[in-house]
């Protein structure tokens, strides 16, 4: 029987947001058993916390970045901090943050899974809870992209991503992914989120992405890549979609044991899909014999 996990130690990470440019605090601290993710976010000046959990139900947008909301308080760009929780295996914590958005590091979520092995993991005394998938669900919006989820006999999550940015330096990729931490810290947490230049300068002369940096991100000019250390990975556009995808799905609130397969998708299919399999898993706790089993 593989028990629950949270953290052993906190651990703080400094930064700014993608969106706002402003500095961010951000502490992950232990939480007990059952209690799953949960941020507490108290903004500069504000005298109150809110807590948002992070579940599939308190999303409220998906436009760039995925965004929690509860009580009228938002929390912006949430799935690299989620995904690498979710992709070292932890399954409570307590994550305070004085901003409406998580930082966004250098663009991975390999900063954080640092902090986070530094700080080390417990096991507690509850049984963790899976969500078996029996049957296929798929979510997709009309314009070819789509995101599906299989049953597996495995023990394991797995994940086949197929994306095409359209650049000569990033075109047609696919990627495989067999859930497991040491796969998640070595071929995935470092993929950095990724831009056209051009497509970047729009939105911050929007308002948007005003932290945006060739320090936090990939930036593609019309032919080639602006970063100076070039591109970790040949393919590292997929790979931060399954980055993505891995931090999103963790909204169902449990593990998801099944096979994704997903195409051109991006957060707002993939929190879709998070919300269709944790709605089937609560009426399979309630409902016998449907096409979801919670363990």
């Amino acid at each position: 029987m593989t028990m629950q996990t949270t953290i052993r130690n906190e651990v703080t990470f400094t930064g700014v947001g993608l969106h706002s440019g402003k500095p961010v605090c951000l502490t992950v601290l232990p939480d007990d058993a059952n209690r799953g993710i949960r941020f507490f976010v108290r903004p500069h000046g504000s005298q109150k916390t809110t807590i948002i959990p992070a579940l599939a139900d308190r999303v409220t947008t998906t436009a760039f970045a995925t965004t929690l909301s509860q009580d009228g308080v938002s929390l912006h760009t949430v799935e690299h901090i989620l995904s690498a929780l979710a992709g070292l295996n932890i399954d409570n914590a307590m994550i305070q943050v004085d901003s409406n958005e998580i930082p966004i590091m250098d663009g991975s979520a390999a900063p954080f899974v640092a902090g986070l092995l530094q700080a080390g993991t417990r096991a507690q005394s509850a049984p963790r809870r899976v969500v078996h998938i029996t049957t296929l669900l798929r979510a997709e919006d009309g314009n070819g992209r789509w995101i599906e989820i299989h049953p597996t006999d495995r023990d394991h999550l797995s994940i086949d991503y197929a994306f095409d940015f359209c650049h000569p330096l990033a075109g047609d990729q696919q990627f495989h992914y067999q859930a497991s931490a040491k796969a998640y810290t070595g071929m995935v947490a470092r993929a950095r989120t990724f831009g056209r230049v051009h497509e970047v300068e729009a939105l911050q002369q929007a308002g948007m992405a005003q932290g945006a940096s060739l320090d936090n991100g990939i930036g593609f000019d019309e032919d080639s890549v602006l970063n100076t250390d070039g591109l970790r990975f040949t393919d590292e556009t997929v790979r931060h979609k399954v980055l993505d995808l891995i931090g999103d799905l963790s909204l169902v609130g449990q593990p998801v044991l099944g096979h994704i397969v997903a195409h051109r998708a991006g957060h707002d299919l993939h929190t879709r899909l998070a919300q269709l399999i944790r709605e089937q898993a609560m009426q399979a706790a309630e409902t016998p014999q449907v096409a979801y089993a919670v363990a």
